[in-house]
């Protein structure tokens, strides 16, 4: 790692100065995990290691860097931990060690203090790792070095292989998930019209108060719900866009394919390339735009659905309510 983005001011010589920064760095996953990383304080992280603020701001500059560290440890102990999983396992294939990779991601998410909540960085920085680098990317690079180490192969040569198959176990950890997006938003937003519609009725029959609890519980389940399956595919997805981030995979076939049959120059081939990369950010905001669509699509079959229920039946005689008035 490069010395300008050391996250330690100096490293700890006595045994007892390596004690002192370990509770430092053990308080901050603690409290990241239940404050999360905007609450988080120099202050707070000394005195749940028990140490004097000024103690902590000769090893660290700020939180930042004490989060910094904290992710390189969980880098290093992530590369340990998969290299020593490949040593015990019998791996035929180069695809048997993906899925090693995903278990060990897997149980540090569960098992690693701050673990789930800071993932590699992304949370406070990009480029925490590597002020060169997405954080992603490095994470990209040390696995593809590691599994083509493990098999005699070109690094180069499982870009795109790691990709689709990262992507493809995006989609396969899913599930049923999409469905059960449309109806969770659905009955959300379904509870929060009857809410804000009838406060008035319910109010009057003394009703707030249950109400509102099936109101708050639905837009919580809702975002439980939503950062569950975020969560379980957040190692997959961002792994399938650090190796590949761009639109090459489209592109770059077919420019080669017209390149050699003398369609189109080798410069234009290179132009068609670079153009693609450049518009990922627009094709970003397309995938977007298709996702909106997809859930107004949902709510106009379930607003045409509710159109075509029968009418009520009008009653043969009015309520009369004249007593009711005050």
């Amino acid at each position: 790692m490069p010395t300008e983005v050391a996250p330690l001011r100096r490293k700890p010589v006595q045994q007892r100065s390596a004690q002192r920064v370990e509770k430092m760095l053990e308080a901050c996953a603690q409290l990241i995990d239940e404050v999360g990383y905007d609450g988080l304080t120099t202050t707070l992280i000394a005195e749940r290691a028990g140490v004097a603020v000024g103690s902590l701001y000769q090893f660290f500059p700020d939180k930042r860097a004490v989060v910094q560290e904290l992710t390189l440890r969980n880098l290093d102990r992530f590369v340990r931990t998969v290299s020593a999983r490949f040593e015990q396992l019998e791996l035929e294939h180069w695809w048997d060690a993906v899925d090693a990779v995903f278990d060990v991601y897997l149980t540090m998410h569960r098992e690693v203090p701050a673990f789930s909540r800071l993932h590699f960085g992304d949370v406070v920085d990009l480029r925490l790792l590597d002020p060169s680098k997405d954080n992603n990317a490095v994470i990209a690079e040390k696995l593809t070095a590691l599994i083509a180490e493990e098999f005699g192969l070109d690094p180069t040569e499982l870009t795109l292989p790691l990709s689709v198959v990262c992507m493809g176990l995006t989609f396969k950890i899913s599930g049923k998930n999409f469905a059960k997006y449309d109806e969770s938003a659905n009955y959300m937003n379904s509870t929060i019209g009857e809410y804000i519609e009838g406060i008035e009725v319910i109010k009057a029959f003394g009703r707030a108060g249950v109400s509102y609890e099936k109101y708050a519980g639905a837009i919580t389940d809702f975002r439980t719900f939503v950062v569950k399956w975020l969560t379980s595919t957040f190692a997959t997805m961002k792994l399938s866009f650090a190796l590949f981030p761009s639109t090459l995979i489209g592109t770059l076939p077919a420019a080669l394919a017209l390149a050699n049959g003398g369609s189109i120059t080798a410069p234009q081939a290179a132009l068609a390339v670079m153009l693609s990369i450049s518009m990922v950010g627009s094709l970003a905001k397309l995938e977007v735009f298709s996702e909106n669509m997809r859930q107004v699509k949902f709510t106009v079959e379930n607003l045409q659905e509710f159109l075509e229920m029968p009418s009520l039946p009008e009653p043969a005689q009015r309520a009369d309510i004249a007593h009711w008035r005050g």
